[in-house]
């Protein structure tokens, strides 16, 4: 049982992580087309 909650934790935490991951990148491009169109 703990060997599966283990292995449960790590995909959770993958999975967060690259959707922080996805997010971050999506603000950066959504910044630096801001920042195109205000010049």
């Amino acid at each position: 049982m703990k060997r599966y909650l283990q292995i449960v934790t790590i995909i959770l935490i993958l999975i967060i992580g690259i959707f922080n991951y996805g997010y971050l990148i999506r603000n950066k491009i959504n910044i630096s087309s801001e920042e195109v169109v205000n010049k």
